[in-house]
């Protein structure tokens, strides 16, 4: 009866601890889901300025009213687009005093920048009036990063919190591990004591897998984007090894209707913290990315973030992809390069000085052009493809063949990918994969090649 009621107490504080660790994933899940929809809220409040700023500039250039298309079509999106940033901060408890002077700054372009050119126009006196409308552009631009550097500022408060509460039930679980140990231990013998010890290792084990699974199940992106065009297909597979977490990651986000931000990365070792690490860098990729398009600063930008917080190194690729034209720039941090499958069967690697994200103060980022042409394929990865086998000089080899033997228009490049080097779906690391397919035609002035 004794063992019965020490059994059942354990089963009651393992439950407990389970349900505390899921309520505090679910918990970050949501406000994460919450940030990346203010975030897209903030980038599209600054889109709609600066399609303000265009339709005006273009009509003060010229006096064609056609041009203020921009201008006219951003007029009654900008205030419902500020109301709905206003409420998710609202909700986020993030200070909405930067909003609130985009509204004022707004207001002001308009009454003395907008209405002045739309009432008096004449080509010798808009200079002073385009001078004060950059002015206060440039002012709102501020205002918006001070808005990116608060939500980073949340979402890195509530991996650290997600992190705290895991690490506290693990913590406990230990503790309380090690004192039923003892207590077994004063009423059997030594080979009891020794099952007794193996029967808790099993079950803190299964207690781990279940958060591992949870913190994958949350942080693993399965929504990719989808043009006419253009197919993305990624596939994730995690370690078999004690299946800790991993800090793996792909991520593709479609800024228009023409333009993709992806990245993929690897952070340096297992656990929790490579696993919050991994959501800091992603939501600093996804928040710069939103408004700079050059991919060599988006890494500086995270390389930033990783400084300030002293985290691990992380090896990463970024950049953007523009269906319309099939072109691709790309930024490398000490990743392993992309690779680029040509309609020839050719394949060809392509990367960029660079060093991991978090390695150095002020590094030097390089960012690259090369161009999709009709049933191409580009790929990217992390390390655990190519190093399953302990060999990476013969892993890239046979990813090389791997992906020389895919048919660009399957269904999902990367899982064929995926089964082709590993067939038993068994690795020693955790691997992710991200190819990016073009199918069609373009007539637009670009590379034929990387650049």
């Amino acid at each position: 009866m004794r063992h019965v009621s020490l059994a059942v107490l354990v089963l009651l504080i393992f439950t407990i601890s389970t349900l505390w660790v899921r309520s505090a994933i679910e918990t970050d899940a949501r406000l994460q889901a919450q940030l990346k929809a203010a975030e897209f809220e903030r980038g599209r409040l600054l889109k709609l300025q600066l399609d303000e700023e265009t339709g005006i500039r273009g009509y003060a250039a010229t006096g064609a009213r056609v041009f203020l298309q921009p201008y006219r079509e951003a007029l009654p999106l900008f205030e419902p687009s500020a109301r709905s940033l206003e409420s998710l901060l609202t909700a986020l408890s993030i200070g909405v005093k930067p909003l609130e002077r985009e509204r004022a700054i707004n207001r002001m372009w308009r009454s003395e920048v907008a209405s002045p050119i739309l009432q008096r126009w004449r080509g010798d006196d808009r200079s002073s009036l385009e001078l004060t409308g950059k002015s206060l552009v440039d002012d709102f631009r501020d205002n918006d990063r001070q808005l990116v550097d608060e939500l980073n500022a949340k979402s890195n408060q509530a991996g650290d919190a997600t992190a705290r509460i895991i690490t506290r039930v693990l913590t406990v679980g230990v503790l309380f591990g090690v004192l039923v140990v003892v207590v077994v231990a004063l009423y059997w013998s030594t080979q009891r004591r020794l099952v007794g010890r193996l029967e808790e290792r099993n079950v803190a084990f299964e207690r781990e897998r279940l958060a591992a699974e949870l913190l994958q199940s949350a942080f693993v992106r399965r929504e990719l984007p989808a043009f006419p065009g253009a197919s993305f297909a990624a596939a994730y597979l995690p370690a078999r090894e004690e299946a800790r977490v991993g800090g793996d990651w792909y991520d593709a986000y479609q800024l228009s209707d023409e333009r993709v931000l992806f990245s993929i990365g690897d952070v340096a070792g297992h656990g929790l913290e490579a696993a919050v690490v991994m959501s800091r860098v992603r939501q600093s990729i996804a928040a710069v990315g939103t408004y700079e398009r050059d991919p060599a600063v988006v890494l500086a930008r995270a390389n930033d973030t990783l400084l300030l917080q002293d985290s691990r190194m992380v090896t990463a690729t970024c950049g953007f992809v523009d269906v319309a034209t099939g072109t691709v720039s790309f930024a490398n941090a000490g990743h392993p390069p992309m690779l680029l499958l040509a309609p020839d069967r050719t394949v060809e690697r392509l990367s960029t000085p660079g060093p991991p994200l978090g390695a150095t103060d002020r590094p030097t980022y390089t960012s690259a052009l090369c161009r999709l042409v009709p049933n191409s394929l580009l790929v990217l990865y992390t390390d655990g493809l190519i190093e399953h086998g302990r060999d990476a000089v013969a892993g890239e080899e046979q990813l090389a063949a791997s992906v020389q033997a895919i048919d660009v228009n399957c269904k999902d490049p990367a899982g064929d990918i995926l089964r082709a080097i590993l067939p038993d779906s068994r690795a020693l690391d955790d691997v992710a994969i991200l190819t990016i397919a073009f199918h069609h035609d373009v007539t637009a002035e670009v590379p034929e090649r990387c650049a």
